[in-house]
């Protein structure tokens, strides 16, 4: 697969004052494409009122949206960076052949923000959720630390099967962990490549099972950012809440954690906990993901807001189904954002947040070569799920000219269809593969059509 990068990297961070309102600036620059940066900004005020309580209460789709918005009209400002940028989409997005990385290096309070929400909106009317970069299956979000962000160290060729640790620690007995290992061993239990080593009460002394090599370590459970009240002092720190033996909390912290992994030889984490992707503004380094990139791990993912047990689950089931196949890093990512949006969360697809120290996100060569995988992955899924009040026009889940092998899902959930028509598949021709199409629709009114799937040759 190759990759196509689209690097940002933000500078000269400020704020102002503008007719009342408190307004960011920055400066986008994008190597290799644009030779001069462009001057942008977004409503800081605006923004923030949007994202009060979005940690104790789930945004509808549309509150996630207008957020989005805000944050993609920022990032690809009107002009040279915003048609280079969407001829990149144009060529990447519907092309199973490559993907899109959108690579961020952010300034400042700027890391702050929920990028992985971005909305890239091209159409006349309001956006939808068609628009969601994060959704779309051909493209990623990665954010990069600094341009002087150590590399990922040469790592040793590994024997399969490649040993991975779940370690699970949940000393407030709060969270399903035991559906989570059940999920994981239905992705991962017949694998011959990974074999996964269950550490159920993770503390201090227990927490790599005993194991001297590692190279996935998965851990569930809860996350902490504790902020410096006095800024300029000191940076925030990261942890891992764990067990400490007696059912009680022990935490430990980022950088701690960092040194045990790293010796270790981990090269992919996953940071099923909340806050494992905060900082703060004064420190790159004191979120608990950074810490893991600045001591040489290949990749981690991490989540920078609370997450529903029902979508880490589903994010750890398609990720590590994805990573046993040999997909990059950032693709798994990806596949596990469409499954977390599958389960209607519209906060949770956008929580976890992806940190590479490797370029090409391929963390384990080792699979990505194996000739029987490589089968496997050619066979794409597509996921494609609508909704909509109202529908007046021509709504199409997916079209394409000829179909040959892989699946296809297509959910299309309106309330009223108005003279208009919905069509959940359109394909020239069905040679292969499977599609499963499903419509729910309370109401059409006279001169509505509903079609399952348009086909000129099966």
């Amino acid at each position: 697969m190759k990759n196509v990068d689209f690097i940002i990297i933000t500078t000269d961070v400020h704020e102002i004052i503008k007719d009342g309102n408190r307004i960011v600036k920055f400066r986008v620059n994008v190597p290799g494409r644009v030779t001069e940066g462009q001057e942008t900004e977004y409503n800081a005020g605006e923004l923030n009122k949007l994202l009060i309580n979005w940690e104790n209460i789930p945004p509808k789709l549309e509150k996630v949206i207008k957020v989005g918005q805000i944050l993609g009209d920022a990032l690809f400002p009107p002009g040279l960076i915003r048609d280079s940028f969407l001829g990149s989409l144009a060529v990447n997005k519907n092309n199973s052949d490559s993907q899109l990385r959108i690579i961020l290096n952010l300034q400042g309070l700027l890391h702050l923000l929920p990028w992985e929400f971005m909305v890239f909106h091209t159409e006349q009317g309001e956006a939808t959720q068609n628009e969601i970069l994060g959704l779309m299956s051909q493209v990623s979000i990665i954010r990069q630390l600094d341009n002087t962000m150590p590399g990922n160290p040469g790592i040793q060729s590994a024997k399969f099967p490649i040993q991975m640790v779940a370690a699970f620690a949940d000393p407030t007995m709060l969270l399903d962990l035991d559906e989570e290992r059940k999920l994981l061993e239905m992705s991962l239990g017949g694998s011959k490549r990974i074999k996964v080593n269950y550490v159920k009460r993770a503390t201090n002394e227990n927490l790599l099972g005993g194991l001297d090599q590692v190279h996935l370590f998965h851990f569930a459970g809860h996350g902490e950012f504790v902020e410096n009240p006095t800024p300029g002092l000191s940076p925030g720190k990261g942890a891992l809440i764990l067990d400490d033996g007696s059912g009680n909390s022990f935490q430990m912290g980022a950088s701690q954690l960092a040194v045990r992994l790293v010796n270790a030889g981990v090269r992919i984490v996953v940071l099923g906990a909340c806050l494992t992707a905060k900082r703060d503004e004064i420190n790159m380094w004191s979120s608990t993901a950074a810490n893991l990139i600045n001591g040489g791990i290949g990749a981690v993912v991490a989540m920078q807001f609370i997450i529903q047990d029902k979508s880490a689950i589903a994010f750890s089931k398609a990720f590590y189904e994805a990573i046993a196949l040999g997909f990059p890093v950032d693709k798994a990512v990806t596949k596990g954002r469409l499954a977390i949006f599958e389960q209607n969360d519209f906060r949770g697809f956008g929580t976890p947040v992806l940190y590479m120290g490797s370029g090409d996100g391929i963390i384990f060569p080792e699979l990505t070569k194996d000739p029987e995988l490589k089968k496997e992955r050619e066979k794409t899924m597509v996921v494609v799920n609508l909704s909509a009040d109202i529908v007046e026009g021509e709504v199409t889940g997916i079209k394409v000219g000829k179909m040959m092998s892989g699946e296809a899902e297509v959910t299309i959930t309106t309330i009223s269809l108005e003279g208009g028509q919905l069509i959940g598949f359109d394909a020239g021709a069905l040679t292969g593969g499977h599609v499963d199409v499903k419509m729910n629709v309370q109401r059409v009114v006279k001169g509505g059509k509903i079609i399952g799937a348009r086909l000129d040759e099966l």
